[in-house]
């Protein structure tokens, strides 16, 4: 797993869950998922132009994989860091939360 996530100025990103799975490692294709909410880690101020929660939708023939876009007019700033929160609730009603870091860059090349 990495340390961050990356989220392009500038650029619609793709956020995504991959491997979703339950406690015996069933993957969870049918769950909720959604982000919670995307802070600035300094300020804790809360990104304008990002509507939470934001869902994320299950990709077709996948094993646990979540997806949801994040728009191009996103307010944030290059080499700022961010706190992602995400929430899953299985069809079974098991509910996770976690956190992600997110670093804001600017695309090269």
């Amino acid at each position: 797993m990495s340390k961050h996530s990356a989220l392009y100025v500038g650029n619609t990103s793709i956020i995504e869950v991959d491997g979703l799975a339950d406690q015996d490692g069933a993957y969870q294709n049918d769950a909720t998922v959604t982000l919670q909410s995307l802070v600035d880690k300094r300020t804790g101020v809360a990104v304008s132009r990002v509507t939470v929660p934001l869902t994320l939708s299950y990709v077709a023939s996948s094993n646990g994989k979540y997806q949801g876009t994040i728009p191009h007019d996103a307010d944030v700033t290059a080499g700022r860091v961010y706190i992602a929160t995400i929430l899953a609730i299985s069809s079974a009603g098991q509910r996770a939360q976690w956190t992600e870091t997110v670093i804001a860059q600017v695309r090269q090349g």
